[in-house]
């Protein structure tokens, strides 16, 4: 009795339990929706979503286009691809607190992204560019497969160009590009906000930009104020003639001695400054004096140049220093030739061959040399953009304008030394 008593009580145990780890006893319950990591938490959560074999469309609580200027797509290919050759392309620095995994997973966790490229005069092979690299970045190495990323090419004015983001519930935004569009809509934007452009202040959206001025501040750490002058040739253009008046600045900051000269923009000549100012008269007149007073013949002296003249730093274009290279060879001068990155192509596919240019050391983006890239400088800036995708300070970020660091929320640039040799770019060691 008592035997029969316990057994059945048994069954009476085991047949739910069984039935509740099988899931037939609990079809009316419903699972807990797994929690959501926005882009700025730290707590990785792993989630499984199959890859889409279509583009995604707008759906119905999507806001819906009044023309064409709206484009969602997903990549079909989204196999990753991963560079790791460090020489072409740097890695931004970061703090070591900065968990790596962390980055990794909120950048899955993105599901949309709108990108800004509101329609202005003489912007659209620009804007096109913008659009193409960001659509290179996510191809090449895709976040999250199933990431949607909302075009608007609009010429909407800034408020409502934001109202028309916003309405897309977005979890970044990109964009857009010239300053006075970022002014006109900055005290509408947040953390998750990506311009284009560097504006001359903070702000609490993350600036990346491609303004020369950053190449000024890595030139002047290849120098020693002691060591003696800094020639800086630039033409009257109004752009050399306002990075002319920034390096002046830094330079008086840095107590270098610099002497600047202006040139004709269209035909550049240095000749007359060399033997004027740069020694070659003066040299000249001590050869005379040498011949006078010795009663030799000292015709085959060559004139030697300034002595304290530590670098001849460029900041024009490589066909103006083309003018201006064979001056230094007739008169045998030797300072060493620095030059910005207007010295180069701003396409990877036009051709580059400068023999006259050879023994310039210059700055270089690293997309005119890494492979793959973009193919454009404004494509390499869209690249960059979808790399800082929650992720500000560029963390291990596969840059191609240049390895980025986090000044108050604004991204600064440095490039890769180069050097001309035989007409072509070869590596450089930094001295």
């Amino acid at each position: 009795m008592n035997n029969r008593f316990s057994y059945t009580h048994l069954l009476a145990i085991l047949i739910p339990l069984s039935l509740t780890l099988t899931g037939c006893g609990s079809s009316n319950q419903t699972k807990a929706p797994a929690p959501v990591v926005q882009p700025t938490q730290n707590e990785p959560v792993k989630t499984a979503v199959p890859a889409p074999t279509k583009p995604i469309v707008a759906t119905e609580n999507q806001p819906v286009p009044n023309n064409k200027v709206v484009d969602i797509l997903v990549p079909e290919n989204t196999k990753t691809l991963i560079t790791t050759d460090e020489t072409t392309a740097p890695l931004a620095s970061a703090s070591p607190a900065v968990n790596e995994e962390s980055i990794k997973q909120a950048q899955k966790n993105l599901r949309k992204v709108v990108v800004l490229l509101p329609d202005r005069p003489s912007l659209a092979e620009v804007n096109r560019d913008i659009e193409k690299g960001i659509r290179a970045a996510h191809q090449h190495q895709p976040h999250n497969p199933h990431l949607q990323l909302v075009l608007l090419h609009d010429a909407l004015s800034g408020e409502a160009l934001m109202q028309k983001a916003n309405a897309y519930s977005a979890d970044w935004i990109i964009g857009p590009l010239t300053k006075s569009d970022i002014q006109s809509i900055q005290s509408l934007t947040s953390e998750r906000h990506i311009f284009l452009n560097r504006l001359d202040t903070p702000t609490s959206s993350l600036q990346i930009g491609l303004p020369l001025e950053d190449e000024i501040d890595q030139l002047l750490t290849q120098f020693q104020p002691q060591l003696g002058q800094l020639l800086v040739v630039a033409s009257n253009d109004a752009g050399d003639q306002r990075l002319l008046a920034y390096l002046n600045q830094k330079a008086k900051a840095l107590s270098f001695n610099l002497t600047s000269v202006t040139v004709e923009k269209q035909n550049p000549d240095l000749r007359d400054w060399l033997i004027r100012e740069g020694g070659i008269q003066s040299s000249q007149d001590r050869i005379k004096r040498l011949t006078n007073l010795v009663r030799g013949d000292f015709s085959d002296s060559p004139p030697q140049a300034r002595q304290d003249v530590q670098a001849l730093i460029f900041l024009g274009n490589a066909k103006q220093l083309r003018s201006i290279m064979p001056s230094l060879s007739y008169y045998r001068i030797n300072w060493p030739v620095y030059a910005t990155s207007r010295l180069l192509p701003s396409k990877s596919t036009d051709p580059f061959n400068e023999p006259e240019l050879n023994g310039v050391s210059v700055l270089t983006p690293p997309y005119l040399i890494n492979t793959p890239a973009p193919t454009s400088l404004f494509e390499a800036l869209g690249w960059d953009s979808y790399q800082l995708l929650a992720n500000p300070l560029a963390h291990s970020a596969n840059t191609q304008t240049g390895k980025l660091t986090n000044q108050n929320n604004q991204l600064h640039r440095q490039l890769i030394w180069m050097q001309i040799q035989d007409g072509r770019l070869i590596n450089r060691k930094q001295p």
